[in-house]
């Protein structure tokens, strides 16, 4: 029996230090695979790095390469449209403009039978106010004195028909110009590039007018100096342009807010280049001494707009006029070059004069000042 129970603990110890040993091999292998774990995830995150910063500098590199190629592709092109402008430029100036103005005048002499050409541009974007009645006006002028040796040209952007078009005129203006010869006006009828961006849409109707028919003057009466480059520079076409308003008033901004100045800043520059684009001009007309004073120059010279008049007073007219109450009503916009406190002083002249009592004046404006 002892040697019995001395084999049965014998086992159970080799037993129990085979469980021990087992014990220790697996705590030595999870530690072993947490130590490779780790490792691999280390390695795992070594390589992302590496690869990152592999495709962060081919990518700069090629971003650098590409923007090099670009701007060795631009300089190419902007070499290529110079050299083809200094080829293409001569040959319309001296070559097909004169054959082109040749064919202009054989047109006007021919077949309208007057020696000279005079051309506007219209827009249908322009309102109907008193810019177009000073256009259309000039028109009436000329067509007055001039009508056996001129013709006129009309560029427009307006795709009515000419007929209408002038029955529009005389019911807003009372200019009837349909009394005159039809062959007296021509209207070109000219495309409408950019409405949002009226600056760059002057350069292109003007390129495109002065491709359609190449006048001997152009006259501007709406203010649109844009034009005047094309028609002097490429042209050579003289130019009459007739100011209503300044270009740039500096008083309607608020020189305390940002974004006031800002919008100064981009009027100062389109200010400047209007300025380049006036300087094309042959003759320069203003329409009264205020807006002269806003010129640089002297050679401006002041043209009052017409003015319609549709009653005289006279003594007798006025003589009916003092037994009952009599409304006078000035109707206009507020701005500094109305002169508004002439027009009451003219009125309290005229009241003194002719002794009228019950003659009352009234002034309307529409202002953006208040």
């Amino acid at each position: 029996m002892a040697s019995l129970t001395k084999a049965t603990s014998a086992n159970l110890n080799e037993k129990y230090d085979s469980f021990i040993r087992i014990c220790r091999f697996l705590r030595s292998s999870r530690i072993m695979f947490y130590l490779v774990k780790r490792f691999l995830q280390l390695i795992f995150v070594f390589i992302w790095c590496l690869t990152l910063i592999n495709l962060i500098l081919l990518s700069s590199i090629l971003f650098i390469i590409s923007n090099i190629f670009l701007l060795i592709f631009l300089f190419w092109l902007i070499l290529t449209l110079c050299a083809w402008s200094i080829a293409f430029i001569p040959i319309l100036k001296y070559v097909f403009l004169p054959w082109h103005r040749r064919q202009c005048r054989l047109w006007t002499r021919n077949y309208r039978e007057k020696r000279y050409s005079v051309a506007f541009l219209h827009q249908s974007s322009t309102k109907i106010n008193d810019q177009q009645r000073i256009h259309w006006t000039i028109i009436e002028s000329l067509l007055k004195t001039y009508s056996r040796d001129i013709e006129i040209i009309i560029y427009t952007d307006n795709n009515d028909n000419p007929k209408e078009f002038l029955r529009t005129i005389k019911d807003k203006f009372h200019i009837d110009l349909t009394r005159y010869r039809q062959s007296a006006l021509t209207f070109i009828h000219l495309q409408t590039y950019s409405k949002h961006f009226p600056l760059f849409n002057s350069i292109l109707i003007s390129f495109e007018a002065l491709l359609r028919f190449l006048p001997d003057i152009y006259i501007d009466s709406i203010g649109n100096p844009c034009t005047y480059p094309c028609f002097s520079c490429v042209g050579s076409v003289p130019i009459l342009s007739y100011f209503q308003q300044p270009i740039l008033r500096y008083d309607l901004f608020d020189m305390n807010s940002l974004t006031s100045r800002l919008k100064l800043i981009v009027c100062d520059c389109l200010n400047l280049l209007y300025v380049c684009c006036a300087n094309c001009s042959t003759k320069i007309f203003c329409h009264s001494l205020w807006l002269k004073q806003r010129f640089d120059s002297n050679d401006v010279q002041v043209l009052y707009p017409p003015v319609v008049v549709v009653e005289q007073f006279d003594e007798k007219s006025t003589k009916t006029l003092a037994d009952e109450r009599t409304n006078l009503v000035s109707i206009g916009e507020f701005c500094e070059e109305e002169n508004h406190q002439l027009q009451i002083h003219a009125f309290h002249q005229f009241l003194q004069k002719f002794d009228l009592k019950r003659f009352y004046f009234f002034l309307f404006f529409e202002s953006s000042y208040f």
